[in-house]
């Protein structure tokens, strides 16, 4: 996993909680919000080295969120049920879900990832880090494309819970 691919999966990790809050708020609706967050993760990752600095890249993963929420929306024909300034209002109240100390986020998630099982972590790998579709995943391991989303999700769970924990008793040490 090169470098960029591990700082955007590490984004995606740490802030899935924001991706989620506000995919949610845009498009009221829990299924296609989990849809839009997949869109997100895997742009974020496919962004690679084009990732904005550390002290921008909340603000550009928020418009990531707002853009993909939207398209969605459009693709399914629902009308946008807020308007721009206010979805912007909305991810400007919306906190990071992480402090973005890259060394310490960098070993949590080296730590965490070996704590997920084989599968799981080649899963990760495949769709986050080589950007291999669910579809192509689940045909190659030879399991549906539900049960491959549902590790993915429960994977993602499992390392922002872990990075967290690590990340926060590293802070009480301090």
């Amino acid at each position: 996993m090169t470098a960029a691919s591990q700082r955007a999966l590490q984004l995606v990790v740490a802030q899935q909680g924001l991706i989620q809050a506000y995919a949610r708020a845009i498009c009221r609706n829990p299924n296609l919000a989990d849809d839009v967050a997949q869109e997100v993760s895997l742009a974020v990752v496919e962004a690679g080295e084009r990732l904005p600095p550390v002290e921008r890249e909340i603000a550009w993963l928020k418009g990531v969120v707002r853009h993909k929420a939207i398209d969605a929306l459009r693709r399914r024909r629902v009308d946008q049920p807020l308007d721009e300034a206010t979805l912007v209002d909305i991810g400007e109240r919306l906190g990071p879900a992480s402090d973005n100390g890259l060394r310490a986020m960098t070993e949590a998630m080296s730590t965490c990832l070996q704590r997920l099982s084989a599968d799981a972590r080649s899963m990760v790998a495949a769709r986050y880090a080589q950007g291999e579709a669910c579809e192509r995943i689940a045909q190659r391991l030879g399991r549906s494309v539900q049960a491959v989303y549902g590790v993915l999700k429960r994977s993602r769970l499992a390392l922002e819970d872990c990075v967290r924990r690590r990340l926060g008793s590293k802070e009480q040490s301090k």
